[in-house]
């Protein structure tokens, strides 16, 4: 890999990153449009979630922009539930706060995607690079493939965040809206399933056997939607519900992911007591109607 070369890299990675940054705040602008503006509330929702899809297009390489896995779903699906979300909190305090996690985190996820491909196309420019073209930048090339490979491996945990606050945020909104319904909708307990068929399935790719992935995914959502069912039957708030379906959910999925990865007995169920005492000590804290 020559020096021009990674020039070139460098600045279309900075544009991407500057892209990343324009698609979040831009969804964080109009999110607080929607929260200031009540009554156009949903036309400032629907270009907040079009700086989304912004985003989600132009921060990856152009021979992927047509193709429809540059559609980065766990970020629209984030926004959407961050934004449904705001309607069911009454203080502003909590409002403005879910709006700037939500930026926030939105923006990582951009910025995760960018290093990963950009770390994809490092890889491949190096191994199709002659031996002549490479002698001269082995220094400036092993800094900078060192450096994206790095934050790539710090950035895959934070981007589990993504998913885990998008299960509380999607659970507790199913969990409000029964409350209006004052009855479990079977369509309520269906959603919670497919969701968390998806959340699970992207936590355990890569951690678990592939062609296991959508047997145990599959296993998991009819659990979860059981689990859903019971909690849902609770006469305790949405919010304490939401985050009891994640603790229960979470808990099982790094057990899950322990065992898969031959782990010993007490790595293996690690978590099991402390979400034990977290879930038993909400439940005695916790306002029952």
């Amino acid at each position: 890999m020559t020096v021009k070369t990674i020039i070139q890299l460098s600045k279309i990675m900075k544009i991407r990153i500057a892209t990343a940054f324009i698609s979040s705040f831009l969804f964080f602008i109009f999110l607080e449009l929607a929260d200031f503006y009540f009554l156009k509330m949903f036309w400032f929702a629907g270009l907040a979630l079009l700086s989304v899809i912004y985003g989600s297009i132009f921060t990856l390489p152009a021979n992927l922009m047509k193709s429809l896995r540059c559609f980065d779903w766990l970020a629209f699906l984030f926004a959407a539930s961050s934004f449904i979300f705001l309607i069911f909190l009454d203080r502003d305090l909590f409002r403005q706060f879910i709006i700037i996690l939500a930026s926030f985190l939105l923006f990582w996820n951009f910025y995760y995607r960018i290093l990963t491909q950009s770390a994809l196309t490092e890889s491949f420019v190096k191994n199709n690079s002659t031996v002549e073209s490479m002698t001269g930048a082995i220094s400036a090339e092993a800094s900078m493939a060192t450096a994206s490979m790095a934050a790539v491996a710090a950035g895959s945990a934070l981007r589990e965040s993504i998913v885990i606050v998008s299960q509380f945020l999607l659970g507790s909104i199913f969990f409000g809206w029964l409350i209006f319904l004052q009855k479990i909708d079977w369509l309520f307990v269906l959603l919670a399933a497919f969701t968390s068929l998806l959340f699970s399935r992207k936590i355990l790719i890569g951690k678990i056997e592939a062609v296991r992935v959508w047997r145990v995914s599959v296993v998991l959502a009819v659990i979860f939607a059981e689990i859903f069912w019971v909690l849902g039957l609770l006469p305790i708030g949405f919010l304490v519900k939401g985050f009891l379906y994640l603790v229960i959910w979470w808990t099982v999925i790094k057990t899950i992911v322990f065992v898969s990865q031959g782990k010993n007995w007490k790595t293996r169920f690690f978590y099991l007591p402390f979400a034990f005492l977290i879930v038993l000590i909400v439940l005695l804290t916790a306002r029952w109607l």
